[in-house]
């Protein structure tokens, strides 16, 4: 079967959004009716990020929802990286909204349990929500979670260095390609 990450990656660089949504819904579907909690809850992050991008904040709500309600998949000593995910989608509806403070407060708060969480002391943080952030100007709460960052992201924390170093200087940092490779994450 073709994965959301698959599919996203067949359709090049300017996706169709609206189809890209509908699979992977479809795929979701699939694994909640067969009862996969684990499959269900993976592609939700996938099918929120495809809801913001077509501007469907009922469905990016909606996934952030079913993660709230998924608690018992995740394995042990992983809540953290479940509640940065909720954060995260929590954060791009309030994008959606045009709230840019709520979306600042969601950034900074998916950060809040990540110590000790195994995925996120070794992937990271995705950085979806951040650049989007950047993007409306809102420098200070991107710092102010990149520096967060650097406490659990024990792995690369030069990555973190840099962007952060960079952001304070007042230089982009959309264009890294290791920032850009976060966007997979999140």
């Amino acid at each position: 079967m073709l994965t959301p990450k698959a599919m996203r990656r067949s359709m090049g660089s300017k996706p169709d959004t609206a189809k890209l949504k509908a699979f992977q819904l479809e795929v979701f579907n699939i694994y909640r009716n067969a009862k996969d909690k684990h499959a269900a809850a993976n592609v939700a992050g996938d099918v929120a990020v495809a809801a913001f991008e077509d501007k469907d904040v009922k469905t990016v709500r909606d996934m952030a929802k079913y993660l709230e309600d998924s608690r018992e998949w995740f394995m042990l000593g992983n809540d953290g990286a479940r509640y940065y995910s909720i954060q995260q989608i929590n954060g791009f509806a309030a994008l959606l909204d045009g709230d840019l403070e709520a979306a600042g407060a969601f950034l900074f708060e998916s950060t809040a349990q990540a110590n000790g969480t195994p995925t996120l002391s070794s992937f990271g943080p995705g950085t979806r929500l951040a650049d989007e952030l950047l993007k409306r100007g809102e420098k200070k709460v991107v710092i102010k979670f990149l520096k967060r960052c650097r406490e659990f992201w024990t792995l690369y924390p030069e990555k973190v260095d840099r962007w952060t170093k960079a952001l304070e200087e007042g230089r982009s940092i959309h264009e890294d390609d290791d920032w850009q490779h976060q966007f997979a994450y999140l």
